[in-house]
């Protein structure tokens, strides 16, 4: 699924969050894949919804493979997903070393928690 940088924060969020289909399809405003290549993500950036335009114009190797995420199946959207993040962090560059705490925010909205299970007692990780 990853490419030649190292996003692996933002596709491993992505990826739990598509475990709920519908969490992934409320990030896209366009249902279908748009004739003109355009599409609309909206992401939470500080509290605030983006609504981030982007292009199906996806970077290539000199073989012409993507360089970064690749679809699953007919399945664009995590290649899509990581654009609009590219976008919002100026190039795809910036996209290395990310936190998938803040993946996981930008992609809910929601707070997230991390539990740090090597410090907690059996009976903490049960409760």
């Amino acid at each position: 699924m990853a490419g030649a940088i190292n996003d692996h924060w933002l596709l491993g969020a992505a990826a739990a969050i598509a475990e709920t289909p519908s969490r992934i399809q409320k990030l896209f405003r366009n249902s279908e894949y748009s004739a003109e290549g355009i599409f609309e993500v909206i992401v939470n950036v500080e509290n605030e919804h983006q609504h981030v335009v982007i292009d199906d114009r996806l970077p290539v190797d000199q073989d012409h493979l993507l360089v970064n995420a690749s679809p699953t199946g007919d399945s664009w959207w995590m290649v899509l997903l990581e654009k609009a993040f590219a976008k919002l962090n100026v190039n795809y560059s910036n996209l290395q070393g990310g936190s998938p705490i803040e993946a996981l925010r930008q992609l809910t909205g929601m707070p997230v928690v991390t539990y740090h299970t090597k410090l907690m007692t059996e009976a903490d990780l049960k409760a």
